[in-house]
């Protein structure tokens, strides 16, 4: 049975409707098959105005697409020439159009009467040396209280805590216990909800969106914080 994300998750940080609804399953289902052939894909999430109940008939879906670049190495070893870079690339750029062909022809199955609908896509390596990288990075601009941090900056650490699908969990995981080990833990949670919180309410061109009040309900604490992100239903993670 495919999940109801309108009735699985919370109704005040997320808007749900049912063609979104529609969209994200189509994604779930597609993300399936991909791990089948492409061992090396974790998860996706989503963020812009398909989230929020802000969206057009036509508008986009955007996700971030994780994947486990140590895994896909040792998958490529035995598949390329490395003294050849031409080898290297074209095995990498082969493996990524069949992963989008996948996506493409599960989304144009499902929403064929609509040549307009679309979805974009951002690649995010999820292994572990590199979300240790990534969380680094992101204290460091943390600490250095820098306002407002681009995309570069939080994709792949607050990516990871937008609406998801797949094996989203163990990513989560290793980014709240990074923090819980470090005396600044509960700092850097926080810091993360809160731009996370803009980037979900705000990262879109549509004024409407621009213009929702924050959500006010995320966990204050990195305890908390992690009953909420771990839990496959966040709302019942104070229960």
């Amino acid at each position: 049975m495919k999940e109801e994300f309108h009735t699985s998750i919370e109704k005040q940080r997320f808007q749900i409707s049912a063609e979104s609804a529609k969209a994200f399953n189509v994604c779930k289902e597609a993300l399936n098959v991909i791990k089948e052939q492409f061992p090396e894909a974790r998860a996706m999430t989503f963020f812009g105005s398909r989230i929020v109940g802000q969206e057009k008939p036509s508008s986009d879906l955007d996700a971030f697409f994780f994947y486990d670049d140590e895994e896909l190495y040792q998958i490529s070893k035995n598949k390329i020439d490395p003294e050849d870079p031409n080898s290297v690339e074209d095995f990498f750029d082969d493996r990524e159009r069949q992963i989008k062909s996948i996506l493409e022809k599960t989304w144009d199955r499902v929403f064929l009467e609509d040549d307009e609908k679309d979805f974009h896509i951002h690649p995010i390596d999820c292994s572990g040396k590199s979300i240790q990288q990534d969380i680094k990075f992101f204290k460091q601009r943390v600490s250095s209280g820098k306002q407002g941090l681009d995309f570069e900056d939080y994709g792949p650490i607050v990516g990871a805590f937008c609406l998801g699908v797949g094996d989203i969990y163990p990513i989560r995981k290793q980014i709240l216990e990074d923090f819980e080990k470090d005396q600044k833990g509960d700092y850097y949670y926080q810091e993360l909800v809160n731009e996370l919180n803009k980037f979900e309410r705000k990262h879109t061109s549509s004024n409407k969106i621009k213009n929702l009040p924050l959500y006010e309900d995320f966990p204050k604490t990195l305890l908390e914080g992690k009953k909420y992100f771990l839990s496959k239903i966040p709302a019942e993670y104070g229960k």
